[in-house]
C-alpha cells in the first residue's frame, strides 16, 4: 500500500536525465524550444548537445527571421551540430510575381551571421542546406570559415552577381554542391566552383534559362575528375557537351549517375556516345529531351539500373516491345509510369495502385 503511495507521487520530472533527453530527441527542433518553456530542469536538459546535432528550422517556414535563427544558434549551437537546414518564405516565390502590393519578402541572410554566429558556435558543421533565402548580401568567401563543410544545397535563393567572385585562392572540402534554380551561372563562376570545390563526387545545377552550355561542361569535366553524380538540368548542353562528358577518361570510370532532363539541344546522337563510354552508368534521366526518339540506341544501355524517359518522343509501345525484354533488370520510368521486368505499375502520389502484367 505504502508502495502504491509513492509510486503515485512520481512524476515525469523525477525521470532521470537520460531517459528524458532520449524522449526529448523524438521532437522537432522547433517543439524543443517549446519544451524549455516548460520548466528550469527541462530548459537545462533542452541544452544538452546531443539535441543539436541537426540545426533545423523548416518547420518554421513562414514565421523565420533571421534574429531568432541567430537566438537559437548562440544559446543551443555547438560543437556537435554538424547540420543546417534554413527554409524562409516560400511564397513569396510565387505571390511577388502577381501581387506587387504584397508585403512578404525573403529572409536575408548576412556576413555577419556566418562569421560571428554560425561559424563561431557551430564550426564543425559539415552539411548546409538553404532553402528560399535572400543571400544577396553573401559571397562564397563567406562560408570559408566553415573547414569541414562537406554538402552545400542552395534551393529558390537569391544571390548577387558577385557571389562566385573571390580571392581566397584556398580550396575547401565540400563534396556534394546543389544548385537549383539560384542565380544565374556564367562560365567564370563554373571556374569558381571548380577551383574551390576539387574534391566534388556530387554536382547538382538545375537553373531556367541556365547560361550553362557546352563549354561550362568542357571545364567542368576537365577539373573534377572525383565526380560519381553529375546532374545538369534545364542547360544549353548538347551532343557536343556530352562529347565532353564521355572523353573524359575519369568520369568513364567514376561517373554512376547522370542527369540531364529538358536538354532541348540534344539529339539520339548522344545516346551512343554514352553507352559505349559510360560503361560504369547505372541511373540516366532524360526527362524532357523531345531530341531523344530512337528507342534501339536505348538497347545498348545493359548495365543501368534505372531509366526516365517521362516525356520525350519515344512511344510506349516501342519500349515494351524493344526495351523491356533487352532490360529486363533496369527499372524504366515513362510517362509517370514505371516498368520493370515486363510489368506496368502505376503510381499515383507515390503510391502504387495497381499491377498488370504486358
Amino acid at each position: 500500500m505504502v508502495e502504491c503511495q509513492q509510486s503515485a507521487n512520481i512524476s515525469v520530472l523525477d525521470l532521470p536525465d537520460i531517459f528524458v533527453i532520449s524522449v526529448f530527441k523524438l521532437f522537432s527542433m522547433k517543439q524543443r524550444l517549446q519544451l524549455a518553456n516548460v520548466c528550469k530542469k527541462w530548459n537545462s536538459l533542452v541544452k544538452d548537445a546531443s539535441l543539436w546535432t541537426i540545426l533545423d528550422f523548416r518547420d518554421n517556414k513562414n514565421e523565420i527571421n533571421l534574429d531568432d535563427i541567430t537566438k537559437t544558434i548562440l544559446l543551443y549551437g555547438n560543437e556537435s551540430s554538424k547540420q543546417l537546414f534554413i527554409t524562409g518564405n516560400y511564397s513569396y516565390h510565387f505571390r511577388h510575381k502577381t501581387d506587387e502590393k504584397v508585403n512578404t519578402r525573403l529572409v536575408d541572410l548576412d556576413a555577419h551571421f556566418i562569421k560571428n554566429v554560425l561559424s563561431f558556435k557551430c564550426s564543425k558543421i559539415h552539411k548546409i542546406v538553404l532553402e528560399y533565402l535572400d543571400l544577396s548580401a553573401l559571397t562564397l568567401q563567406d562560408f570559408s570559415l566553415l573547414k569541414e563543410l562537406k554538402i552545400f544545397s542552395f534551393k529558390w535563393c537569391n544571390f548577387s552577381r558577385n557571389f562566385f567572385n573571390t580571392d581566397d585562392k584556398s580550396e575547401s572540402g565540400v563534396e556534394q554542391f546543389f544548385l537549383i534554380k539560384s542565380g544565374s551561372l556564367t562560365l567564370d563562376d563554373v571556374k569558381t566552383i571548380c577551383f574551390k570545390m576539387p574534391c566534388l563526387h556530387t554536382l547538382c545545377i538545375n537553373q531556367a534559362q541556365s547560361s550553362i552550355n557546352d563549354d561550362s561542361i568542357h571545364y567542368l569535366v576537365t577539373h573534377l575528375i572525383n565526380l560519381e553524380r553529375l546532374e545538369l538540368t534545364n542547360t544549353l548542353i548538347s551532343d557536343i557537351g556530352i562529347q565532353s562528358i564521355c572523353k573524359s577518361p575519369h568520369l568513364a570510370k567514376k561517373l554512376k549517375f547522370l542527369n540531364i532532363s529538358m536538354s532541348s539541344c540534344l539529339t539520339n546522337s548522344c545516346l551512343n556516345l554514352l553507352s559505349e563510354h559510360l560503361s560504369c552508368l547505372k541511373s540516366l534521366y532524360l526527362t524532357s529531351c523531345f531530341g531523344i526518339s530512337n528507342v534501339k540506341l536505348l538497347q545498348n544501355f545493359v548495365n543501368l539500373s534505372y531509366l526516365n524517359l517521362n516525356n520525350t518522343s519515344i512511344e510506349r509501345e516501342k519500349i515494351r516491345e524493344s526495351l523491356l525484354p533487352v532490360l529486363p533488370k533496369c527499372e524504366i520510368d515513362f510517362g509517370h509510369e514505371k516498368m520493370l521486368n515486363r510489368k506496368l505499375m502505376w503510381t499515383i502520389n507515390g503510391s502504387r495502385n495497381c499491377v498488370c502484367s504486358f
